[in-house]
């Protein structure tokens, strides 16, 4: 991800230094309850406490990430020159039972398991900026849930509603796909110690259990050489729905920026034209919809990743290696401006109430067509110009268009 749109915590989640010792976490689990099927505890505790020194030290670490690179250049294959890595670390001659480590697996236990480790913390991550922007969405309700604004269908003015009502709209959107979400964690939450095509020739289906839970995922219930890659288009899917409904909200509020209505905060010295010295852009809201194309664009590498080769092969790595990371830059990036954005919109009230006014003869029609039809007349005859008069000296009750907000909010669950 390029600089300009990248977040420090996804950084972290995905970087090297972090994969590495994501890998050396689930070898290190895996060798502790290996090592209670083995006869000499001792000696399998003295290989496993110079896994955990080697995890934990950060300068130890940094060497070993070293010595990796320098393997893998020879070997073409990072777990392979990980493990080679790792007897050099650990020397059998010295530990003899360090020469079980890895036993029984294959690299796709290590790399999914910690690709599902990192998506895990990512999404986790993601849930908790997107609980924030729910919880700032509902101030807005509350603040603004009786504040009249003109409504528009097909881009042309409609009947009034509130302000409250048109963000609990979002509110609801967004709740779904937060559910959606936490749900997701669960179901992709599952890694595999399974073997080299996932059924258990040389591991215990006991050991990967305990394994895996210590490290705090369950094992997946299907696997092949790999986990199936569908749950993975998942996540993608999910965080570009999330981005399209984020794009959603900031495509209103640019429409609303153009009628002077609710418009995107312009904080003291900000330029908003190199020539034209009166322009203040909604460029945040353009930079939310540009970047949710994105998004939109990795679904695609996704699902191609869904088929491969009996079971497995390569393809789908080099994909996930870019959209992964990049999509939950993108979504957090966007989660977090969009929060700057609604904390700082400014509402024209006193606008808004002079658009309803000056549009009254507009958006009272249906209010005119049925006093006529409860008047007797059809409803072609309740459209003719003979009700024109009438329309314009009509009284219309405002606290109608307020009278059951609190239960259209009661009713989306916003307290």
């Amino acid at each position: 991800m390029i600089p300009r749109y990248e977040i420090d915590d996804i950084s972290y989640v995905w970087s090297e230094k972090h994969q590495y010792q994501v890998w050396l976490n689930i070898e290190r689990s895996y060798f502790s309850f290996l090592g209670q099927t083995q006869s000499d505890s001792k000696g399998m505790k003295k290989v496993y406490d110079k896994l955990v020194q080697l995890s934990l030290n950060p300068k130890k670490l940094d060497k070993f990430v070293e010595l990796c690179h320098k393997k893998e250049k020879v070997t073409k294959h990072d777990i392979g020159a990980f493990i080679l890595a790792l007897e050099d670390e650990i020397s059998i001659k010295k530990y003899p039972l360090a020469r079980f480590i890895h036993h029984g697996l294959t690299s796709s236990d290590i790399k999914d398991t910690a690709f599902v480790v990192a998506n895990k913390e990512s999404l986790t991550f993601t849930i908790d900026n997107l609980q924030e922007l729910l919880e700032t969405i509902t101030i807005i309700i509350q603040k603004y849930k009786n504040t009249l604004i003109l409504g528009r269908t097909h881009g042309v003015i409609a009947e009034p509603t509130t302000v409250g009502l048109k963000f609990s709209n979002y509110y609801t959107e967004l709740q779904h796909i937060f559910l959606q979400f936490n749900n997701l964690l669960n179901f992709t939450s599952v890694g595999k110690l399974s073997g080299a095509v996932g059924n258990y020739i040389h591991v215990h289906p006991v050991v990967e259990k305990k394994a895996l839970l210590n490290i705090g995922i369950w094992p997946s219930y299907s696997t092949s050489q790999i986990i199936p890659r569908e749950r993975f288009a998942e996540i993608i899917f999910y965080l570009s729905l999330l981005g399209s409904s984020l794009e959603k909200i900031a495509t209103d509020i640019r429409l609303l920026h153009s009628t002077g209505e609710i418009m995107e905060g312009f904080k003291e010295g900000q330029i908003g034209s190199s020539t034209m010295p009166h322009k203040e852009n909604p460029i945040v809201c353009e930079n939310i919809c540009g970047l949710a194309r994105i998004l939109r664009g990795h679904v695609q590498g996704a699902l191609e990743n869904v088929v491969l080769w009996n079971e497995r092969d390569m393809t789908h790595s080099s994909v996930e290696r870019i959209i992964f990371p990049d999509s939950y830059h993108i979504i957090n990036f966007i989660l977090l401006r969009m929060k700057d954005v609604i904390e700082s919109l400014r509402f024209d009230e006193l606008g808004m109430k002079e658009k309803i006014e000056n549009r009254k003869t507009q958006w009272l029609q249906q209010e005119i067509m049925l006093i006529g039809i409860e008047n007797g007349k059809s409803r072609s005859q309740a459209k003719t110009p003979a009700w024109e008069a009438y329309k314009r000296g009509h009284a219309f009750d405002y606290n109608r268009i307020t009278k059951y907000v609190d239960f259209i909010l009661d009713k989306k669950g916003i307290k």
